[in-house]
């Protein structure tokens, strides 16, 4: 039987929301199922390369982003071979292989342009619902004192509600900071934040507010980021009607913030910005290292370091890489050549997202490069859209050359 692709296409990336990219196999339990479904994503853009028969031609400028990752997918694959071979390493760089896998795939498989809109309509739409029921387990949990109990996990002792996880102070006092179905508060930060703006651009207000109030629960410093961010992108918009809304939006955030500030949470924002700068220092002091190591690291370690089960392992070295800048990750991964071609391929989506946004400032598709833009701010913290599959499902027509001038037909069965 004759498979619809988009459907297909698109059921992958839900499975991916679900499975992959939140915490429900977590609190659910579903570990078993999520590697099934991982395995059925990472064979499926083979599959869809052998039986598509309507292989698209690749635009030369585009080729550039295919080359880029091949050689990031072998950088990751040769890594586990030289510097031995485990279950974990394979894993490990499997997953840093899978969305460049992706990339390729769209590079020769094309949609209208209403299959990336309605790819941003699912990823809403789930994180929406999760995030609703995630907020359900906080009041459960924090207001009406149903506490669960502690459960170690591989990412550490938790707290785990349905929707949502938090992380445990003691054995009986959940961490106040609102996790939504993420493993990090920072990373739903970046997508509660960017969702925040897109539902306000779709005039979906109630949606918008809710993202807002979960961003605003995270406790995250990144939220600042992001609004200052957008606030300056707004500046370049011609509509005087939309920089007035934009920025109408930004001075409500920073006036509730204000508020915030002199209310009786305080103390829960300053006992964060303590901890984050702490948090910041490691960071700035693992990138300072990296970069003034750089030559001796790239002749010790050409193909990435090896498998290690936990940062503490990897610290005990002497290495003082923590992994929170992603083209630091990319290194680690594959070497001296994943490092150049992550470099290379997101100055390429840099430049091709300025270029879009330079030209749709008088139209609605500008506020996807500002999307971009906000995710591309996110690569300084921690894993950011670029270590997921899912930046080609929502930005392929801003990267992807033929986009510009031709459209695809989105219902190829195969």
């Amino acid at each position: 039987m004759l498979i619809n692709l988009q459907i297909y296409i698109k059921l992958i990336f839900c499975l991916y929301i679900l499975f992959s990219l939140t915490t429900l196999r977590l609190t659910f339990d579903l570990f078993f199922l999520s590697r099934a479904v991982n395995i059925f994503i990472f064979l499926s853009p083979f599959l869809v390369l052998l039986l598509y028969k309507d292989i698209a031609k690749t635009h030369k400028k585009d080729v550039v982003f295919i080359l880029l990752s091949c050689l990031l997918i072998t950088s990751f694959l040769v890594n586990p071979i030289i510097n031995g071979f485990s279950l974990g390493s394979l894993i490990k760089s499997i997953n840093a292989s899978l969305p460049w896998l992706y990339v390729i795939l769209f590079a020769f498989v094309r949609f209208q342009k209403e299959f990336f809109y309605d790819c941003w309509k699912l990823l809403n739409n789930i994180l929406f619902l999760l995030t609703v029921f995630g907020l359900f387990d906080y009041v459960n949990i924090f207001y009406l004192g149903n506490v669960p109990e502690v459960s170690q996990t591989d990412y550490g002792d938790f707290f785990l509600g349905s929707f949502t996880i938090l992380h445990s102070v003691t054995e009986t006092i959940p961490h106040f900071r609102f996790y939504g179905p993420f493993v990090e508060p920072g990373s739903f930060a970046m997508w509660a934040l960017v969702l925040t703006f897109y539902n306000f651009y779709e005039k979906k207000y109630i949606m918008a507010l809710v993202f807002l109030i979960a961003s605003i629960l995270t406790f995250s410093p990144s939220i600042f980021i992001g609004f200052g961010l957008l606030l300056f992108l707004s500046l370049f918009i011609k509509s005087s009607k939309e920089i007035f809304l934009i920025k109408s939006m930004c001075v409500l955030f920073f006036v509730s913030v204000i508020a915030v500030y002199f209310s009786e949470i305080t103390a829960l924002f300053d006992a964060v910005l303590l901890n984050k700068s702490t948090s910041f220092g490691e960071r700035f002091d693992s990138m300072r290292y990296f970069f003034e190591e750089l030559p001796s690291l790239a002749q010790k370690y050409p193909f990435g370091l090896e498998y290690f089960q936990n940062t503490d392992d990897k610290l005990s070295t002497g290495l003082n890489l923590i992994g929170n800048f992603t083209p630091i990750m990319a290194f680690e991964n594959g070497g001296v050549m994943a490092f150049v071609a992550y470099i290379l391929i997101l100055s390429l989506f840099f430049f091709q997202a300025q270029a879009f946004f330079l030209k749709h400032l008088d139209n609605h598709l500008l506020y996807y490069a500002i999307y971009f833009f906000i995710f591309l701010s996110f690569i300084i913290q921690r894993n950011s859209i670029f270590e997921t599959i899912i930046f080609p499902f929502l930005f392929g027509f801003l990267f992807y050359s033929a986009y510009d001038n031709k459209i695809f037909n989105n219902n190829t069965k195969f």
